[in-house]
């Protein structure tokens, strides 16, 4: 990125991380404190917890990264910093989209009704599956970056035999990292959450379409409950998945373009998604909506 667009870069950045961490602490404390009151979590509440941690480490690993090249004068030093920071954000990003794939897929299980045998088994067991799924999440994030961290040395692109064309730069830093490692990151940390997405609200809005149907029939008002929930979990599974398709293309546009302003506005974008997630859990998640409407009321008034 071009130095034109640096201090506009670390600027808007700032300002995005900064709703991002709050947003994120704001989803943590509130199932902190139903822990420190004695009341269990629910799995939900669970991946909640899970989803809030990650989106503040990632943040903070985005923030630390953006400024450490302005702080260390050792060169050195300041590489190996670099490239522990970005790899850390990179890891706690691709775990917490992830993890909202799997909160999505866990509304989408308690939700939906269908009259078959997998569905079920899932009901009954998706509470006990709720930890190995955040575990499996954390793994094959840890794994996917393992290859950015070994091929991402700056030296060796210095030292010359490579092609830089092959290669991507992290605005703000000297970092560059292989395209390639870059693609299979990005379709496997994006692309594969992004169609458990798809699946889930697929699947709610074909049992929101048939629970419609039934309530016609019936002529009866005594579903709507049930139709709101249908109605909030496609409205949050939907958002996400919008986030989740923004990522994406922003990744896939900023690896292959040239033009300094749009790699710019891919970066800007993807740091945009963290804080707009955030956003849509608090908005769509009834306790954490009931406690930011409360506290914000109070604070107003």
């Amino acid at each position: 990125m071009e130095l034109l667009y640096i201090k506009e870069y670390m600027i808007t950045i700032s300002i995005l991380n900064a709703i991002g961490i709050l947003n994120s602490a704001f989803i943590v404390a509130v199932n902190v404190m139903d822990l420190t009151n004695g009341r269990a979590l629910k799995s939900c509440d669970l991946m909640l917890l899970a989803v809030g941690i990650s989106f503040a480490f990632c943040q903070c690993f985005r923030l630390s990264q953006s400024f450490l090249s302005y702080v260390l004068e050792d060169f050195q030093a300041m590489m190996y910093m670099l490239r522990a920071s970005f790899l850390l954000h990179l890891w706690s990003g691709r775990s917490s989209i992830w993890f909202t794939a799997c909160l999505s897929v866990f509304y989408c299980v308690k939700i939906v009704d269908f009259n078959h045998h997998l569905f079920f088994w899932l009901k009954l067991k998706i509470s006990r599956l709720v930890p190995w799924m955040l575990l499996c999440s954390v793994a094959q994030s840890f794994v996917l970056t393992i290859p950015l961290f070994w091929y991402s040395c700056e030296e060796s692109f210095q030292n010359s035999s490579t092609n830089l064309s092959s290669c991507t730069t992290v605005p703000g830093t000297q970092l560059r990292y292989r395209k390639s490692h870059f693609i299979a990151n990005s379709v496997l940390g994006v692309s594969l959450p992004l169609l458990l997405g798809i699946a889930a609200i697929s699947l709610i809005l074909i049992s929101l379409c048939r629970h419609t149907k039934r309530m016609r029939k019936n002529a009866s008002g005594f579903c709507q409950p049930r139709l709101d929930a249908h109605l909030g979990a496609a409205k949050m599974v939907g958002s996400l998945l919008l986030t989740y398709i923004s990522a994406l293309v922003a990744e896939c546009t900023a690896l292959w373009t040239n033009s300094s302003l749009l790699i710019f506005i891919c970066w800007i974008a993807l740091a945009a998604i963290i804080p707009a997630q955030s956003i849509i859990l608090i908005l769509g998640n009834t306790k954490l909506n009931k406690v930011f409407r409360t506290f914000f009321l109070t604070h107003q008034n």
